[in-house]
């Protein structure tokens, strides 16, 4: 096995080096939770709204897809997204009946990001009150272009880059790569590659924009396979154990030449 110093899946993370032009598209958590059907109704949620009305005052609604399960098998239902938006439209909460959601593009540190986690965990905890939390994942998204990309050779760790080397950078279309692993706290699901203008992995998290790019998303999770129950002090810690690790991952990635160009 490799030195833990240099693991990115076991070892320990890096010093924090804040970026003044960190290349973040997108971060978000998702906690997951058993069902609770009554989040479908307007009336139910409306305690939960009050608390985190200060900070997050715009709300929306639009409607998501829940699988239930009948006599016939699982079918799928329309069942309301509830959405709460701070004032600057930089964060969105999303509830729904089995999961609550927090997203950004405008991402500031871990220690804001996790705090802001627990606010929205204890307001649910207090009025909501779901069971059992059975899934925590958070995931950052990066992407660069422009003179990044066209320097990529210099900036990003060779095992990653991979075949999209300036050698054949010019032949190919798109170039992405997966992998699945386990980590020290659960599990990574990590996508990294080259895109054409106008394309993206994933429209949901990440805009296509109008020139190549490179992208790395990175998502580290832990499903539990006996459902603790939902405390928001667990739920705060469990979320920087996992962002930490999507740090580890970024920061071996990529090289020293990267974090200098975005400020580091």
């Amino acid at each position: 096995m490799s030195n833990l110093a240099d693991d990115p899946f076991f070892g320990p993370a890096p010093d924090t080096l804040p970026l003044k032009s960190a290349p973040l598209a997108s971060v978000l958590v998702q906690v997951n939770f058993t069902e609770v059907f009554n989040i479908a109704n307007q009336a139910y949620i409306a305690n939960f709204q009050d608390r985190i009305r200060s900070d997050y005052p715009i709300s929306q609604q639009d409607q998501g897809i829940t699988m239930q399960m009948t006599q016939t098998g699982p079918q799928p239902t329309a069942v309301p997204n509830w959405r709460f938006i701070d004032a600057d439209k930089h964060w969105r909460v999303t509830l729904t009946t089995n999961f609550f959601s927090l997203e950004s593009r405008e991402y500031t540190s871990r220690p804001d990001f996790v705090e802001r986690v627990y606010k929205i965990a204890t307001a649910l905890n207090d009025t909501i009150a779901p069971n059992l939390v059975t899934r925590i994942g958070v995931r950052y998204i990066n992407r660069v272009y422009g003179e990044a990309y066209q320097n990529i050779d210099n900036l990003i760790r060779q095992e990653v880059l991979g075949i999209g080397t300036q050698n054949y950078r010019s032949h190919l279309e798109t170039a992405i790569s997966h992998v699945v692993c386990r980590t020290k706290e659960g599990r990574m699901s990590a996508r990294w590659g080259l895109l054409p203008e106008n394309q993206t992995h994933d429209p949901n998290v990440m805009p296509a924009i109008s020139q190549p790019s490179w992208f790395l998303d990175t998502d580290v999770f832990k499903d539990y396979t006996r459902p603790e129950t939902l405390s928001p002090e667990a739920i705060k810690g469990q979320t920087m154990s996992l962002a930490t690790r999507a740090y580890a991952f970024f920061r071996w990635a990529v090289d020293d030449e990267f974090l200098r160009l975005h400020g580091g």
